[in-house]
Parts: C-alpha cells; structure tokens; sequence
C-alpha cells in the first residue's frame, strides 16, 4: 500500500483536530481517519460524494466545547457525566481515496488494502462516505485476521444496493461460508420495512441477529442495549457500521434515500452511549450521509458526533458519571 492512493488535500479540515497525515506515519492503537467520497448508484439520491469532508467539517463543531474549555472538560447538563479531553489521543487524519465516484470492485480492492494495512499496523481504521456499499471493503480489509470480531451494523435493511457492474447483495454474503470460527458474525440494529427473505436467511445461517425499529420504539432502547451488549461480550472486538439511512428521515434528511419510522439521532446516542463498548472498537465505518440533502446539517453533525461517541475511550477521561 503507497500514498499514491490518498488524495491528501491540505485544504481539508481533519478530523476532530487530528493532524494529516501519511501512511508511513500510522503506529500502533492509532485512531486512523479516511474518506470514500463515492455517489449512490442511481436511482438512489445522489449528494453521498461530499459525506467525507462534511463530517470532517462538523466534527469539529461537535468538538468545539471541549477546544474552548480552559481545562478541555465538559459537563453533560442532562445525565452529569463530566468529561475531559485526553492529552495523550493518538489520532491521525490520512485523507480521501483518491477512486472514482462511481464505486467499482477494483475501488472495493483498494478499501480493502488500505484497511488490511491499517488494522496490520495495530491501528483502528474509520471509514468515512460515501454510500454504504463502501462497507464491504471495510469488512473485507478484517477477515484474514484472527482475532475474533463481531459486527454491529446500524442498517434499515439487510442489502446492500448495487453498484458499478454488481448487483445488491445480502449483509450476510460479504462473510462467506467459511468455518464458524473465520466469520464475524453480525448484529442489525433499526432494520425497518420488508426485507428479502434470502437476507433473512442468510443471515440466520451465520448465526447473525437483528434488532427492529419497530422493537425500539414499542419497547425502549433497552430492547437495543441489551443485544448489542451480550453481543460485544462474545467477542475479542467489534466493527461497527453506521448507514445513516438508519435514521427516520424526519430528522436527517441528508441520506440517499427516505426511511419513515426508523430509529431518530436521540435513540441512537442514547444506545451508543449506554452500550459504550469503545474499548473494544477495532474500525468504524459512517456512510450515506448526503449534506447537500439537508440544508439543516443535521446528517453530517449526527455522523461526527457517531464517530465520537464511538471513540470515547480514545478521546476522553471520565471525571464523573
């Protein structure tokens, strides 16, 4: 894997802060930050292309109190938790891909070296997009490795939409058919809507589970913290997915395409916050975010306060609760 991969454009704000960087500069434990700015396949909203240096830009918005605070602590008026941010954060912003617009499977090759490399270097890879079909390299860049990892995918369905010369396929094909111990299996969470009875399946056969928005709102996000905690004991660490299609698109409109009744950004917080398995994330991927979709900016504040929230080990020591 070289550079000559990433379009490391100066111009561009990093995330949360982080310094730019290269390749030959990611270490070990390292929160490693790049972009997939790749469009949504017709006829699917277009707008996914700019989700990358969207988030970036309000990653910092969301980072700002703690930036401004003489001793880098914040107080959560409505829970108490008081938070300081670490002197110690090793992060590090490594750019765009510099792939097509349009995904295609040589792109798909390209997410998958670079995260291989990433995760081989002992870093934490975070993906920002970009359509969701970016995923797939992501998990592929993982399955080699030995450690055992699970999957939690925030998704409103169990596909994943066509692309460049592929067809849709099932969440539950990118893990093959290979021994039970060689897989990731995978937790769904806020699926909404009629699903294809070959992704049930499929799923199902690699011993995957699913939370519904439907369980959320008719029984609370205790019905969503639960599954996502027994899940991520079982395992060494976990990948997480966030398709911001997931939400309901009354409240983050910037996505590709509409979801009505799905989970809303309050449900979500809440769930990462209480589930705070951040200890345990090895690689995250936040895609669908569509800016030019919502002139209120919603999606793109949600996405980065998503990855934060994800991080918070990383980024953060705990004062209070």
């Amino acid at each position: 894997m070289t550079t000559s991969g990433l379009n490391l454009a100066r111009g561009v704000p990093a995330f949360a802060g982080f310094p730019t960087a290269e390749l030959a500069d990611i270490i070990s434990s390292a929160v490693t930050i790049f972009g997939v700015p790749t469009q949504s396949e017709p006829p699917k909203r277009p707008g996914c292309v700019s989700g990358p240096l969207a988030i970036r830009e309000a990653s910092l918005e969301v980072m700002r109190c703690y930036f401004e605070s003489p001793s880098r602590t914040v107080v959560n008026i409505k829970t108490g938790r008081k938070t300081r941010l670490r002197e110690d954060i090793v992060g590090l912003d490594i750019g765009d891909l510099a792939i097509p617009e349009q995904l295609s499977k040589s792109a798909l090759d390209t997410i998958a070296g670079l995260v291989k490399f990433i995760v081989n270097r002992g870093a934490i890879p975070v993906l920002l997009g970009g359509d969701s079909r970016t995923v797939e390299g992501m998990i592929r860049g993982f399955l080699k490795d030995r450690m055992k990892t699970g999957i939690i995918i925030f998704t409103k369905k169990l596909t994943l939409s066509p692309m460049q010369g592929m067809g849709e396929i099932a969440l539950s094909s990118l893990l093959g058919r290979a021994n039970q111990q060689d897989q990731c299996p995978m937790l769904c969470v806020g699926i909404n809507g009629l699903q294809p009875k070959a992704a049930w399946l499929g799923l199902k056969n690699i011993g995957g589970s699913v939370v519904t928005a439907d369980s959320i709102y008719d029984n609370g996000i205790k019905s969503a913290i639960d599954p996502i905690k027994a899940f991520a004991n079982n395992y060494d660490r976990v990948i997480y997915c966030i398709d911001f299609e997931v939400l309901d698109s009354g409240f983050a409109a910037g996505t590709p395409s509409i979801n009505v009744g799905g989970i809303t950004p309050e449900q979500m917080a809440e769930i990462l916050l209480e589930t705070n398995v951040s200890n345990k994330v090895a690689g995250i991927a936040v895609t669908n975010v569509a800016p030019s979709l919502d002139k209120r900016g919603h999606t793109e504040y949600i996405a980065a306060e998503t990855v934060v929230a994800l991080l918070t080990d990383h980024l953060f020591n705990e004062l209070s609760k």
